[in-house]
Formats: structure tokens, C-alpha cells, sequence
């Protein structure tokens, strides 16, 4: 079913915090699961009424794009457990826990702390530009791409063939009115994390 039929695992899944996964003026992200699958579960932490409205667009952006973009779950976003909206003060965005930690350096990427080699920092680069594009190809800007809200995944096909995946997280100051500097903006920070200048390390080391 939609994700808000299962709003009444909400509170079983906060019960089972595993640990805060991030906290900021937009809501506290815990680590939780629910039938053995790793999830985040989002809340706001009532900081400012700034990030509650952070939090409400958000959900709005996510409920959207579930009725007219539902591909982008799993893809190029985290698949959506659950949803409870409760406003102002109990609403929870419940999604699935995945990949691993992006840092980036000045002249290096670490994918859940592996270095990559040159090639690997290009896929991943490849995979960052993939998924803002298919983000924006169903009419939203994300206007906060940072490696904070990214998260890398390596897979692997049945002949052995690797690929890379890149998922945006954080919605809340995405927006489906925008002009061409916020694509700009959005290039810019798939660049500031993934670009060619971190990869010189990578590439030294292979040379």
C-alpha cells in the first residue's frame, strides 16, 4: 500500500532507535528498522519554525513525487517506508537506510572510508550527475546538494559488472519553481563533492 497506510509503524520505529544518523535545524535523522530492513526515520526537532517548514515542504516534495515520479524511489532516492503527518509538532518521514558515507577531500573520495581509485571517483561522479538530472527530469530543483545528503552504493550484476549509485537525500529546500540558477547551483554542488579535483590523489596513485 501508499506509505501513509503504514503510518502506525511510526512509533515502533522511533521506539527502535539505533542512534542519531544527523541533527540539524530541519529535524533529528535516527537510524531504526522494521522487519529486518535498515530504515532513517525523520522528525522535527521543533529547533526553529524555519525547519519546520523545511520539514513540511519536504514532505510535500516526497508526497508528489510518489504519485508522479514513484520510479525515482529506489533509484535515485530512498525507497519510503512510511509516513506520518501529524503537524506541527509529530511528523515522521520514514525511508530506507542506504549506501554508505561520502567524504570528499580536497584531492580525494572515500566511499564509506575506501579510498577511490581514478576511475571509481568518475563513476561515482557519473552516478552524482545521473541522479540530479533524474531529479530534475520530474521538475524539482534539490538546491542542497552537500555530501551530507548523499549517499554511495556499489553494485554488482550477475556478470560481474560494477555500478555505482548515487542517492539525494534532504528535500527540504527543494522546489518545483525555479529559474536557471538553481539548476546551476544544483550542478555546483555535484561538483564541489564529486568533481575532477578530488580525484588527483587517486590518480597519482594509479600512475
Amino acid at each position: 500500500g501508499a506509505p501513509q497506510d503504514r503510518s502506525y509503524m511510526v512509533g515502533e520505529i522511533l521506539c527502535r532507535n539505533e542512534g542519531i544518523i544527523a541533527e540539524g535545524g530541519s529535524g533529528i535523522v535516527a537510524r531504526s528498522s522494521v522487519d529486518g530492513l535498515g530504515v532513517a526515520a525523520k522528525y522535527w526537532n521543533m529547533l526553529t519554525e524555519e525547519g519546520r517548514e523545511w520539514f513540511v515542504n519536504e514532505l510535500d516534495i516526497v508526497e508528489d513525487l510518489l504519485e508522479n515520479s514513484p520510479e525515482l524511489f529506489g533509484s535515485v532516492l530512498p525507497r519510503v517506508v512510511a509516513i506520518k503527518r501529524d503537524e506541527p509538532f509529530d511528523s515522521v518521514l520514514v525511508t530506507e537506510f542506504v549506501g554508505e558515507e561520502l567524504l570528499c577531500s580536497s584531492n580525494e573520495i572515500r566511499v564509506g572510508g575506501v579510498l577511490l581509485g581514478w576511475e571509481e571517483s568518475e563513476a561515482v561522479f557519473k552516478a552524482g550527475m545521473e541522479a540530479m538530472e533524474a531529479l530534475h527530469g520530474a521538475g524539482v530543483v534539490h538546491q542542497d546538494i552537500t555530501r551530507r545528503n548523499m549517499r554511495v552504493g556499489r553494485e554488482v550484476g550477475e556478470n560481474g559488472e560494477v555500478r555505482w549509485r548515487v542517492w539525494l537525500l534532504d528535500l527540504g529546500l527543494a522546489t518545483r519553481a525555479y529559474g536557471e540558477w538553481q539548476l546551476e547551483w544544483d550542478v555546483k554542488g555535484i561538483c564541489a563533492c564529486l568533481g575532477p579535483r578530488h580525484w588527483e590523489f587517486s590518480l597519482e596513485m594509479e600512475t
